[in-house]
């Protein structure tokens, strides 16, 4: 297997956060976010990625890229960025220029990941004027747009934007979601890396890895998994079921499911998330804590001591899996 790489978005045997705004007022929102990616770097995270969802949705933020333009000015080593993003609801070419010109002024601190959203959700595309039911389409065509501009191959119009060009020397990294083979074929070809639902068991993701490689893809695989350093409690879990479902959801929407690696010892956290990486075939990893009830503080105080008890096992663990 391959050693692990250096920080980088994304890049192998990395850890990184999934941040959200815990039903807190704008202001506070804003200054919090911004918060969590100082502590995530301070305790040994590589990166912090946003999820878009729109209306105030599950506590997410309308506008990844803003937020991580602020984290990385207000940061000096990690990277971050939208993961994932609706590509459905913009054009590709808009979203490009924005990647682009972040990744101009924060080389090498910038990736993103990319889907078309669920059927789950309805408000999202409501608020954006987009059929729903034309969201993998628009998917399907913006994807590739996207995938060539952030290569610095950008055909036309935006041939001439000079971050654009910078990205031939400096190319930014980008992840797919992916619900079935196709998706994941797709990816393949397009020579992008991709990024399961965390509400995929880590067994059943040779689903989408098989028919990934059997295209071409040799890019990263960032897995997303619940984990927590303290007692399990498998209330957090019933808490995300209902907070979901308290939320503006098509009637079909699943309920959540997913590994949840919880334990009072630092070393089985670690050891959790890296045999969820084996098991997948998994080459990076995002650790999502949210659950509804989850104050701003208790999020800070997770962050905190998972980093500082957690994440040095997680380092001695993956370098002896992966050979680094």
């Amino acid at each position: 297997m391959p050693p692990i790489e250096p920080s980088k978005p994304f890049g192998r045997g990395s850890i990184s956060v999934g941040v959200y705004i815990h039903g807190q007022p704008a202001q506070e929102a804003a200054a919090f976010l911004v918060r969590q990616a100082q502590i995530a770097e301070d305790v040994g995270f590589d990166g912090v990625t946003i999820s878009e969802h729109h209306g105030g949705m599950f506590e997410y933020i309308p506008d990844p890229i803003m937020v991580a333009c602020w984290m990385l000015a207000a940061t000096r080593r990690i990277w971050a960025g939208p993961c994932p993003m609706l590509l459905s609801l913009r054009p590709a070419w808009l979203v490009a220029e924005q990647m682009a010109w972040l990744n101009a002024r924060f080389p090498g601190r910038v990736g993103g990941g990319f889907g078309p959203g669920s059927v789950a959700t309805t408000i999202d595309y409501e608020i954006a004027g987009v059929d729903r039911d034309q969201r993998r389409k628009l998917f399907a065509e913006r994807l590739p747009v996207l995938a060539a501009c952030l290569r610095g191959e950008a055909p036309g119009l935006l041939a001439g934007d000079p971050a654009i060009q910078a990205c031939r020397d400096n190319p930014i990294p980008i992840l797919s979601t992916v619900g079935g083979p196709l998706g994941a074929k797709r990816a393949g070809r397009l020579g992008i890396g991709l990024v399961p639902s965390s509400a995929t068991p880590a067994e059943g993701l040779h689903v989408f890895l098989d028919p990934y490689r059997e295209a071409g893809g040799a890019g990263p695989i960032l897995i997303n998994r619940r984990a927590w350093l303290g007692k399990p409690d498998a209330s957090r879990l019933e808490s995300l079921n209902a907070h979901y479902q308290t939320r503006p959801l098509a009637a079909d929407a699943p309920g959540f499911n997913a590994d949840y690696i919880a334990s009072e010892d630092p070393d089985e956290v670690a050891r959790g998330l890296v045999n969820a990486l084996a098991i997948s075939g998994g080459t990076a990893v995002n650790i999502k804590f949210f659950y509804r009830e989850l104050a701003p503080e208790g999020m800070a105080r997770q962050l905190h001591d998972f980093g500082e008890t957690v994440i040095p096992h997680f380092r001695r663990r993956i370098a002896a899996a992966m050979g680094g």
